[in-house]
């Protein structure tokens, strides 16, 4: 019977969307409740028979657990056959207590109570853990974690704990070691017992040590010094009363020591400014000894060398300690004299390196001219004497003497036969040099064609024309030279052509030969033509530069003649010169 009427209900729903008839809605309970912050709540979807459920979690069961800490909505979403209903509801948070029931605390002296009170949250009921005591205080009494529930009026229960410890620390003592000590020395304070994770030791009220070490030790204690020290427990307790310790302490000497920085040969002065009383020993490298406040000591060498100043006033001494320095003296400079020729300029130079030099006018004393390696001389003119020193450090050596000498160059001079201005014509082209130079040693001709002498005079012979410009070079046995040049001397070559257009071989003295005047040429050939071409004249290289108008001792007619010349000059070369020439009878 009930399968039955499920059946049927089931049917309905089918059929009454069919029939326009109002389908339930999803709803949720409870609705709209108030939880205590962090509570859990259960949140059911009903009213309706849904196939499935989507709700604002992302949950799809028709019930959800929610703890919300904030007033917070939530919806849900039914579905049945397609049929989709929703319902909200907010979850509301009762208001949230606030308060303190203490901070956690650490009792470092004995016997101390204090209340602990949870008042401060405004609560409805209070239960203390442990001992259940209800009350919105507590006393403490001993170490321990407090707890307490507090309950509102809305039935929401806040928690809160405190934790108290009483750190109680142990009595210690301080003792030191030595007792007594001058001021500077080490003292050593130790704290009993050493079973503290800290301890802070004072000078005078002032912190001068902290640390889990129960031992200090001081370099710097005065005079007067009241030592104190206190224990620190893990928790930060210190000891109730300071041990206490005193050391005597007496005073150093005083004093302040000064020592000379000196050159080799000369004595180191050590010198202590020490009030009266005090008594002074020195010691040191070199079998330094003495007890005076001012002792001069010369050193053997140069170097660095130890000393020490021990000074005591009966009670406490004071060891004073340096190092000496003694410089070395530089050597002389090794340098060269030198030779300049005069009017050039000079360089003195120094040929070793390090130091400092100095350049000056006298072997002792005289003015600083120039501090550098070398010494510039302009345009020396006659011999100079200088000096220099070399300073390293502090420390100057002594000055070397080096010489500038000058050497007075030559004078060059000369006469030439011919002279310049005056044209000679090859093969008359030798020049005859006399040489007029004093001073000198050495001799160089350059007789600017490409040949040059050493000879102390010399002649010249010029084959070829042109321009000619003569020097001498005189050179003094210090290498000074002067130099003479002469110039233009002027070769020209005698080739000179005169060949006639006519002549008459009438026997009347005048113009009877056909004459050349050919100058400047070695030799020349000479060939007559007639005007058909036939050779008529021939002087058959031998030079002769006339033609009587015959041919083999016959007479020739009237006419035109046409000659050709062929001119051989001095080095063998051949110049051709055509023409023609008329004969009149």
């Amino acid at each position: 019977m009930k399968s039955i009427l499920r059946r049927t209900f089931f049917l309905l729903f089918l059929i009454l969307p069919g029939l326009g008839i109002a389908q339930p809605s999803v709803v949720i309970s409870p609705a709209n409740p108030m939880v205590c912050p962090g509570d859990p709540v259960t949140l059911t979807a009903g009213g309706v028979i849904a196939t499935s459920y989507l709700w604002s979690t992302g949950a799809t069961t028709n019930s959800i657990t929610v703890s919300p800490q904030v007033p917070t909505q939530y919806w849900v979403q039914s579905n049945f056959l397609g049929n989709i209903s929703s319902d909200t509801v907010i979850v509301g948070i009762y208001p949230q207590l606030s308060g303190n029931a203490g901070n956690d605390t650490t009792i470092c002296t004995p016997g101390v109570t204090f209340w602990l009170d949870a008042g401060s949250y405004g609560g409805s009921n209070y239960v203390w853990q442990p001992f259940g005591i209800i009350s919105p205080m507590y006393l403490v009494s001993g170490s321990g974690i407090y707890s307490v529930i507090i309950t509102d009026f809305n039935g929401c229960n806040y928690y809160d704990t405190v934790k108290v410890a009483y750190d109680l620390p142990p009595t210690i003592t301080l003792s030191s070691l030595p007792d007594t000590i001058c001021k500077g020395d080490p003292v050593t304070f130790v704290v009993n017992p050493a079973i503290l994770p800290n301890y802070a030791f004072f000078d005078n009220g002032n912190l001068v040590a902290s640390g889990p070490s129960p031992t200090w030790t001081s370099l710097s204690l005065n005079p007067g010094s009241n030592i104190t020290a206190v224990g620190i427990t893990a928790a930060g307790c210190t000891t109730a009363v300071s041990a206490t310790a005193q050391t005597m302490v007496f005073s150093k000497p005083l004093a302040t020591v000064e020592v000379d920085t000196v050159c080799e040969g000369n004595a180191t002065v050590f010198f202590v400014n020490a009030p009266a009383g005090i008594s002074i020993q020195w010691s040191g490298d070199a079998n330094l000894n003495g007890n005076s406040a001012i002792l001069p000591f010369t050193y053997p060498s140069a170097g660095n060398f130890a000393w020490s100043c021990l000074l005591s006033n009966g009670i406490c001494d004071t060891l004073i300690s340096g190092t000496a320095l003694v410089e070395a003296v530089p050597a002389a400079p090794l340098l060269h004299d030198t030779l300049v020729c005069q009017g050039e300029d000079a360089f003195l130079i120094v040929l070793e390196t390090g130091g400092i030099y100095t350049w000056y006018d006298q072997p002792l004393g005289g003015f600083s001219l120039f501090s550098g390696n070398q010494l510039y001389l302009p345009a020396l003119s006659q011999d100079q004497t200088y000096y220099v020193s070399s300073t390293l450090g502090n420390c100057t050596g002594p000055r070397t003497q080096v010489n500038a000498a000058v050497s007075i160059p030559p004078v060059a001079d000369f006469t030439a036969l011919p002279d310049t201005g005056q044209v000679m014509y090859y093969p008359n082209s030798t020049v005859n040099l006399t040489n007029l130079s004093f001073g000198g040693s050495q001799f160089q001709w350059d007789f600017g064609d490409g040949t040059s002498s050493n000879e102390f005079e010399a002649s010249h012979f010029y084959p070829e024309a042109g321009f000619y410009a003569v020097s001498l070079i005189v050179t003094n046995g210090d290498g000074c030279a002067d130099t003479l040049q002469k110039g233009n001397f002027e070769v020209r070559k005698l080739e000179r052509v005169f060949v006639p257009n006519a002549f008459s071989p009438n026997g009347d003295g005048m113009n009877d030969r056909f004459e050349l005047v050919v100058l400047g040429y070695a030799d020349w050939d000479l060939q007559i033509f007639d005007r058909w071409g036939n050779l008529v004249f021939d002087n058959g290289g031998l030079g002769d530069n006339f033609w009587t108008g015959e041919r083999n001792g016959k007479a020739l007619t009237e006419g035109v003649y046409a000659f050709l010349l062929v001119l051989h000059d001095l080095e063998g070369k051949a110049y051709e010169r055509r023409g023609s020439v008329t004969l009149i009878r």
